[in-house]
């Protein structure tokens, strides 16, 4: 199966990190996670059900990161970026089947 080229308007990337920085992992009991893959599987449990945008599944993982130690101000150079247009911010994140 081949998958038509994305348009110019239909790519969204969420990263962990800028590129200059590092995406730092974390370990809970004997497993070892991405900070920022823990953070956004926690946001997305807390809105089960109910849908969660691009922009807000962003903004309140970097409010886990930040309340967790992971952000620039506590020592840490993480901060988790949306890149897409100004359109897919509001967008549901994996068209809402997240």
């Amino acid at each position: 199966m081949v998958l038509d080229p994305l348009k110019e308007d239909d790519g969204i990337l969420i990263s962990g990190c800028e590129a200059n920085e590092t995406s730092y992992d974390l370990v809970l009991g004997n497993e070892a996670f991405e900070a920022f893959t823990h953070a956004v599987v926690n946001v997305l449990n807390q809105h089960k059900g109910a849908g969660i945008s691009n922009r807000q599944l962003v903004a309140e993982a970097t409010i886990s990161l930040k309340e967790n130690g992971f952000l620039k101000e506590n020592g840490f150079k993480q901060n988790p970026c949306l890149y897409c247009s100004d359109e897919n911010t509001s967008t549901p994140f994996l068209g809402g089947f997240a």
